[in-house]
């Protein structure tokens, strides 16, 4: 049974965080504001073998070689405007169609299950928010709007072609298409994964909370061409 539909919270997943924490040097570039490791396997195979097994008994995913799994340590820095650290409703890669429709990435593996391990003390109200569409919207349109739109609106703010207030009427327009679902607030030692297709967005970092260390993983299935 693939249980990938729902939000999954576990809280003390390691028995021992501060190793881990030793493990996860942020030194490559990452889309995000901040920095990101090397691939985990590539850091310790140990580990990652366990780490692995440990997500798939959780999700009760049969790892039977048909399956991809990507995780990497994610440290995330805060902006200095604070609008900037809000993570706008989206949904994770090209989950939904792959490259067989849309052409996009040229990806050949399709997203199942995403999520991350908290590796920090949390000083300030964070939460992740799990979102769904107020009103009816085709699939592909809100597949476009929420892979690419909410990212124009930044890369416009951050090239200086929109003003802060037209960045914040945008940021409220483009949330008052969605409701809040759930709300898992983010602490220390807790894991936090939701399936494919899940419209995920958060505050992830503030001026209080200045940044951000969290072990991510993703589990993908290959895509026959």
């Amino acid at each position: 049974m693939n249980n990938t539909n729902r939000v999954y919270v576990v809280d003390n997943f390691y028995d021992d965080i501060q190793s881990v924490i030793d493990m996860a040097i942020c030194d490559q570039p990452s889309p995000c504001p901040g920095m990101r490791s090397k691939s985990v396997i590539n850091i310790d195979t140990s580990f990652y073998k366990k780490f692995r097994e440990k997500i798939f008994q959780i999700h009760g995913i049969a790892d039977d070689g048909k399956y991809g799994f990507s995780t990497y340590f994610n440290q995330i820095t805060a902006f200095e405007e604070d609008i900037l650290n809000y993570n706008w409703p989206h949904i994770d890669g090209d989950i939904r169609y792959g490259d067989t429709e849309l052409n996009v990435y040229n990806y050949n593996d399709r997203m199942i299950l995403g999520g991350m391990i908290i590796l920090c003390d949390i000083n300030d109200d964070l939460n992740t928010d799990f979102w769904t569409p107020i009103h009816s919207i085709d699939e592909k349109e809100l597949f476009n709007l929420l892979l690419y739109d909410y990212i124009v609106t930044r890369d416009k703010y951050e090239q200086g072609k929109i003003t802060l207030n037209e960045f914040e009427d945008e940021f409220e327009k483009f949330h008052n298409k969605f409701r809040l679902d759930k709300r898992v607030p983010n602490k220390k030692n807790r894991m936090i994964s939701w399936g494919s297709g899940s419209i995920r967005g958060q505050k992830m970092v503030s001026e209080k909370q200045g940044s951000k260390l969290t072990h991510n993983f993703y589990i993908h299935v290959t895509v026959n061409k």
